[in-house]
């Protein structure tokens, strides 16, 4: 654990001594920075995924595969294939595997999703606006 961290873990283990509302409690309790789970670098072609996945486990290492999805022209799921699986002593040593795989699939025509783009909903675009508004059906 970083400086950082344990300085954050020591500030909300402090703040919940003092806490005398459960919603005090809360609040301490949400400055703790949780560790993460995973890591995923995602890549696609406009059409199809590849994913880079890391499962962290309680002891620190991580268990890494690869994930090739194939989707339908309509953008829905159609084969998910999974490719090598290795594992790795730290998260570290992960993280430089996949960046030496992204790379590789970079080089071939894959481009890495940017952050914080959404790759879930988009709305459609506007069919009408104030000065066209639609007719009532009735008339």
């Amino acid at each position: 654990m970083s400086k950082k961290e344990e300085a954050a873990v020591e500030a909300a283990a402090t703040a919940e001594a003092v806490a005398e509302t459960p919603a005090e409690v809360k609040a301490a309790a949400a400055l703790v920075k949780k560790a993460p789970k995973s890591i995923t670098r995602t890549l696609s072609d406009g059409k199809d995924q590849l994913q880079f996945i890391g499962l962290i486990r309680k002891d620190g290492s991580v268990d890494s595969h690869i994930v090739h999805r194939i989707n339908k022209p309509d953008g829905k799921l159609e084969k998910s294939t999974r490719g090598e699986s290795k594992k790795h002593a730290t998260v570290e040593d992960a993280a430089k595997s996949f960046e030496a795989g992204v790379a590789v699939a970079v080089k071939q025509g894959w481009q890495e999703r940017k952050a914080g783009a959404s790759a879930g909903f988009r709305a459609k675009p506007d069919s009408f606006s104030i000065s066209n508004l639609p007719k009532p059906a009735g008339k």
